[in-house]
């Protein structure tokens, strides 16, 4: 390391060096945004049937589930303790829950209008 330089001169090679440093993680960050879906995996954390990239609002593949009669929601979602569910609240009042061996929502729940 070269010591008798003024602080000044070892103050702008350190600066330099840092720029530099910064500028190759921005451009290796470029790279992998511009390659997502083509090359690299890096950015991909989700691995569900329903896959879709952080860098990208891409989905793989989708399914729109209808609910029962003339509900409007769901209003939430929430899973028991057993990992069942999901259970939602719907606009008529109605806690529904998703039976996914049936592949339907049925009736779990109704909650009184005098509350």
């Amino acid at each position: 390391m070269i010591t008798n330089l003024p602080l000044g001169f070892k103050a702008k090679a350190m600066t330099t060096r840092l720029l530099s440093i910064a500028f190759g993680v921005f451009s290796l960050a470029v790279v992998f945004v511009y390659f997502d879906n083509s090359f690299v995996e890096v950015f991909r954390v989700s691995r569900f049937k329903n896959e879709i990239s952080v860098l990208t609002d891409e989905i793989q593949e989708s399914a729109e589930i209808r609910l029962p009669g003339d509900a409007i929601g769901p209003e939430s979602f929430s899973f028991d303790g057993n990992g069942e569910g999901p259970y939602t609240g719907v606009s008529d009042g109605r806690i529904i829950r998703w039976r996914a061996n049936e592949s339907r929502w049925v009736d779990f729940a109704v909650t009184s209008p005098m509350r």
